[in-house]
């Protein structure tokens, strides 16, 4: 991940957040922890429409919503410095910005441990030589360690997509018709 990219990122109001929690959770050595409680979380809320809804919005007076995040915190584990986050932003009524806020954290671990998420998207499956030749060619662009997702986008009609944090390569034909027409159109 860039530095620059990163630390302008880190300049917005959840990115100053998850920056605050990242200092925690490194003097604390519970990094790793705190990203599993923002996974879990997450993954709670995604599948519970009504509770996030609930947990995410200012439905509930700041007491009571306090009270249920001390009860949601002891039921799934939450470390005690992710839970200070949380009633930070039931105090401040910033909720809304759970998401950002763990995007950011995600940035920052990533950094933290030189890792470099990269999804690539096709229209039909990749066989196995043409991923490793793509996975040798994108670790010579980036000196992080690249952790490969590969995900099928019929829409793309062929070639990829590749996508980074801060980068986005698309070589599919569906672009490449999109661009032929504009020409056309003039």
């Amino acid at each position: 991940m860039n530095l620059e990219f990163l630390m302008a990122t880190l300049t917005s109001t959840p990115g100053r957040y998850a920056k605050a929690l990242f200092e925690t959770a490194k003097e604390k050595d519970e990094i790793k922890e705190i990203l599993a409680n923002f996974d879990n979380l997450s993954s709670f809320l995604k599948n519970n429409f009504e509770i996030e809804r609930v947990l995410l919005s200012g439905v509930l007076s700041k007491k009571n919503l306090d009270d249920v995040w001390q009860i949601v915190g002891q039921k799934m584990s939450l470390r005690s410095s992710f839970l200070g986050l949380i009633r930070v932003l039931v105090a401040e009524r910033r909720l809304a910005l759970f998401y950002s806020i763990y995007e950011k954290y995600q940035s920052l671990v990533e950094f933290h441990h030189q890792d470099r998420k990269v999804g690539v998207y096709s229209a039909h499956p990749l066989g196995a030589s043409e991923e490793t030749l793509l996975k040798k060619t994108l670790s010579s662009l980036f000196p992080e360690k690249i952790h490969m997702t590969f995900a099928i986008d019929e829409s793309l009609l062929s070639g990829i997509v590749v996508k980074t944090d801060t980068l986005a390569l698309d070589a599919s034909y569906k672009t490449q018709l999109k661009h032929l027409a504009d020409v056309l159109k003039g």
